[in-house]
């Protein structure tokens, strides 16, 4: 037996939760920035950036949290609405630029928990018989 129709339907979801399931892995996408911390990426970016950079910039904390900013930006492109975006990339201000991607990741963490819990809820309700969830 399947499950009914209407349990997981995006008409039951929030418009976040549903958006993410038309997105490529939920929004998280495939590409590395999917599977790596952000420290790690934002390391990655300062070594890259270090030939571009004098010493003593590259060497401080204010640098480090401007690549990590830049690296956790990276990391949501594909969740993050296009004004969104556009208000971090035209911020010179690295904490207002951390403030717009915590709180974009705060929302896509409250999205993707939504979508866990209705799964779930498909999973109690039908039970091993059912075959319609994946």
């Amino acid at each position: 037996d399947e499950c009914p129709e209407s349990i997981g339907t995006p008409s039951l979801l929030s418009h976040g939760a549903s958006r993410c399931l038309q997105m490529d892995n939920f929004g998280l996408g495939t590409s590395a920035t999917a599977y790596a911390d952000l420290t790690s990426m934002a390391e990655v970016l300062v070594e890259r950036l270090q030939p571009f950079y004098s010493p003593q910039r590259t060497g401080t904390e204010e640098f480090n949290f401007e690549a990590f900013s830049w690296a956790a930006l990276e990391s949501l492109k594909l969740y993050m609405t296009s004004d969104e975006i556009a208000a971090s990339l035209e911020s010179r201000n690295t904490c207002f630029r951390l403030e717009i991607v915590y709180h974009a990741m705060m929302n896509h963490k409250q999205e993707l928990t939504e979508l866990a819990e209705m799964k779930s809820k498909e999973l109690r309700d039908c039970g091993e018989e059912c075959t319609g969830l994946f």
